[in-house]
């Protein structure tokens, strides 16, 4: 009875976090074309597909570091968010300039572009993806996503601190 839990809660995990988020990604992307129903066989046949070769094929060819260099990516965006949130902004947020495109409004920046974050992002990036590269920092690849956080968090607050 118990395995008939961990197989049930193990699959509804993988259902909302695999399959209801790229449907809805499929379905804004094409609304006009694309259905429930269209996006269901899509990413059934994607998925088959990709689940049938990723021992034989995609694992040998090197496709793990590829997916670990795009999750390396996302600890340095954490830091930087962190990071401008509790100690730059210290919580506070105007609400009513965060999707505003006027160029004296909080979030426009430079041209739209912040580029400080920009900037300390790309050297959090290279720090965690050296991990994944670099034979002799193989060792610390586990670690990968969160250096990528303490060295962009670390770069934005020295960049953005006054």
């Amino acid at each position: 009875m118990v395995l008939f839990f961990i197989v049930f809660s193990s699959a509804s995990t993988n259902l909302i976090a695999n399959y209801i988020p790229t449907q809805n990604t499929l379905l804004n992307f094409l609304p006009t074309k694309l259905n429930i129903k269209n996006t269901s066989i899509i990413i059934s046949i994607v998925g088959f597909i990709i689940g049938i070769f990723w021992l034989p094929l995609l694992s040998q060819i090197g496709i793990l570091a590829f997916v670990d260099t795009i999750g390396a990516f996302f600890g340095p965006l954490f830091g930087v968010m962190v990071i401008d949130y509790y100690l730059v902004k210290k919580t506070n947020l105007d609400n009513e300039s965060i999707f505003s495109l006027e160029s004296n409004s909080a979030y426009f920046y430079s041209n739209g572009w912040h580029i400080k974050a920009i900037y300390a992002v790309t050297l959090g990036f290279v720090f965690a993806a050296s991990t994944i590269w670099n034979e002799s920092l193989m060792n610390f690849n586990s670690f990968s996503w969160m250096i990528g956080a303490f060295i962009s968090s670390l770069t934005y607050y020295l960049l953005t601190s006054k």
